[in-house]
């Protein structure tokens, strides 16, 4: 369950680029998380990036979160660095 913030910042992620800023711990990537796996599903084709400080980070912070709250639909292969959610890589 989200929280009203979080939601709120779902709903606000609408331009090219959105930044999340607030405390540590506050919900950010959760949000960020659930609002990824949304355009992926229903955003238009094509390939996206996620970009962060290292591999590592963004295995941690963003690959796990969404593989444990979509099961199945994603596929990561640690080789080429490709995550596929449903069926978009």
């Amino acid at each position: 369950m989200l929280t009203t913030k979080q939601s709120q910042a779902i709903k606000q992620a609408n331009s090219w680029i959105n930044i999340l800023h607030g405390a540590v711990r506050s919900g950010k990537s959760v949000a960020w998380n659930y609002r990824f796996i949304e355009y992926c599903k229903y955003g238009p084709a094509g390939n996206l990036a996620i970009i962060g400080k290292t591999e590592r980070t963004l295995r941690r912070n963003v690959l796990m979160p969404i593989a444990a709250m979509i099961g199945k639909d994603f596929r990561f292969n640690s080789a080429s660095g490709d995550a596929h959610i449903g069926n978009r890589v």
